[in-house]
């Protein structure tokens, strides 16, 4: 092949980093030249900002959790990443508004088995969680020893090692889950990405129907390092209560923005009483809603005000994180971390709005100026609902719970997770089926 001119050379990388990742692992095939250049970590990176600027779009990438049915005699199933790639008519004409289209191109992801990844839990529940994502990599989790790093766009995995705090962990060996939470996130100190765990903590029975509850644990993992270390939690703490991130039934576990991230949260009592009967007049206090921040640089947690919402839900708004759920009127708040930030920031309502359509859980929104786009479940069938038409579109979705469902903006990156012994590249030729599903105007 000739050598290409410098003009040549640059028309090329702009037009190869609109592509997407899919395409790019092919053309890696085509020449060498073409291999070092998908492969040249400067490219890598303007694929990425690429991608990044892509969001609200005529393109736009949701990332799905689901399970799928693999054999009906024994009830086995599948975990299953789902890329719904949509793409929207940006057709202003008024006259064709009527004609548009969500058309949909879903790609199917089956995690390895070799992963290991998918455990029951105690209640008969399939557990894998969807924990975080940053870049293009999404970080999955069985919430006991066992996480994975991968990148679905180009069918990469990564397990990671288990942790010796995990290990030592009074509720490891026990049908309690040890971990509490976990983020992803990436350090933009030290370029690398990291995953933080928090993990429950011994508890005291100081009498039959007391207990004192210690602050958690927590530890971080570095992509660099490839290890596991414990850090402080002394943040947590307050008085005589202490900060604990929301189960995953209550709230999406993570968001990162930034090189932050960020989790619904409460504000516990340090003390528990086990059984209590409260007096008939006696007012009970409930636990104060919080919002937990964890900076990847420094390795610190800080807490955070938060609204007064019911099932929250983090997302992005003109690149900063914001925070979505119900109002007591049950209409949806917006509401934006202040540019002051993760430390001493406050939250400003944006806005307020009511979908025409009932969305049973909000999963996951993300929005510039005025323009958002919402999506939501009722059932196993998902809602998107945008503010540019006010007009929702339905998407059936089989092999998806109430209890399992998960969903991100997803950005396609060609960032790459390989290092070590326990990764695995799938083939980069998958099942795609096409659809298109006409607007719902309401």
């Amino acid at each position: 092949m000739a050598k290409l001119s410098k003009l040549a050379e640059e028309m090329m990388v702009q037009i190869l980093s609109r592509l997407p990742a899919k395409s790019l692992m092919r053309f890696k095939c085509i020449h060498t030249s073409w291999y070092a250049l998908i492969n040249n970590p400067n490219f890598i990176t303007k694929h990425l900002s690429v991608s990044k600027h892509n969001k609200l779009s005529s393109f736009i990438t949701i990332l799905f959790k689901r399970f799928v049915l693999r054999d009906m005699n024994t009830g086995k199933k599948d975990v299953v990443l789902s890329l719904f790639n949509l793409f929207y008519d940006d057709d202003d004409d008024e006259e064709d508004a009527e004609e548009h289209h969500l058309d949909t191109v879903i790609e199917d992801l089956h995690v390895p088995p070799s992963m290991r990844l998918m455990r029951i839990d105690r209640y008969g529940y399939e557990r894998v969680e969807l924990l975080g994502h940053c870049d293009g990599i999404v970080c999955l989790s069985d919430m006991r020893e066992k996480v994975v790093l991968c990148n679905p766009a180009i069918k990469e995995f990564k397990l990671l090692p288990v942790s010796n705090l995990l290990l030592s962990s009074p509720d490891f060996r026990t049908d309690v889950e040890p971990t509490v939470a976990m983020g992803f996130g990436y350090d933009l100190t030290s370029k690398t990405y990291k995953v933080v765990r928090i993990l429950q903590n011994e508890r005291e029975f100081i009498d039959d129907d007391r207990v004192i509850i210690h602050p958690p644990k927590a530890e971080v993992y570095s992509l660099v390092t490839n290890y596991w270390k414990e850090i402080k939690t002394n943040n947590l703490v307050k008085d005589t209560v202490t900060a604990w991130p929301l189960q995953k039934i209550y709230a999406v576990n993570s968001t990162h923005c930034k090189g932050i991230i960020y989790w619904c949260a409460k504000e516990y009592p340090n003390e528990t009483v086990i059984c209590y009967t409260p007096d008939e007049d006696e007012v009970f206090e409930c636990p104060k809603d919080c919002t937990i921040s964890f900076h990847l640089a420094d390795e610190t947690f800080h807490v955070l005000s938060s609204p007064n919402l019911s099932c929250k839900v983090f997302g992005l708004w003109n690149e900063s994180i914001a925070i979505s759920g119900w109002n007591i009127e049950n209409s949806t708040d917006i509401w934006v971390l202040d540019e002051i930030g993760a430390t001493e920031g406050s939250w400003i309502k944006y806005l307020t709005f009511e979908p025409a359509v009932s969305i049973y859980s909000p999963l996951a929104f993300a929005g510039k100026n005025d323009q958002f786009l919402y999506v939501g479940m009722d059932q196993s069938v998902v809602i998107f609902y945008d503010s540019r038409t006010k007009k929702c579109k339905y998407l059936p979705m089989e092999g998806v719970s109430l209890r399992n469902y998960e969903a991100a903006f997803y950005v396609n990156s060609i960032v790459s997770i390989k290092g070590g012994n326990n990764d695995v590249m799938q083939d980069n030729c998958s099942d795609i089926v096409s659809h298109s599903f006409p607007d719902e105007e309401v």
